[in-house]
């Protein structure tokens, strides 16, 4: 008989994992990400550092930022 493992994560979790998982794709900004998440950015950064993720954050990044910051 095969076992069936149930996980619960809240919807904070969700959205956290989501947002990473596109950050990482390129699929968003740093700071969408942080936004998607529903945590302020640096606790993000915080978190993506804890992960040992990538920022690959350059100049194209910089500019998205700046325009979803207006």
């Amino acid at each position: 008989m095969e076992e069936t493992l149930s996980v619960r994560i809240t919807r904070k979790e969700f959205n956290e994992m989501i947002a990473i998982e596109k950050f990482q794709k390129g699929e968003v900004t740093i700071t969408r990400a942080s936004e998607m998440s529903g945590i302020p950015l640096t606790q993000f950064l915080d978190i993506l550092h804890k992960k040992g993720i990538n920022l690959h954050y350059g100049v194209e990044e910089l500019k998205e930022d700046m325009v979803d910051l207006e």
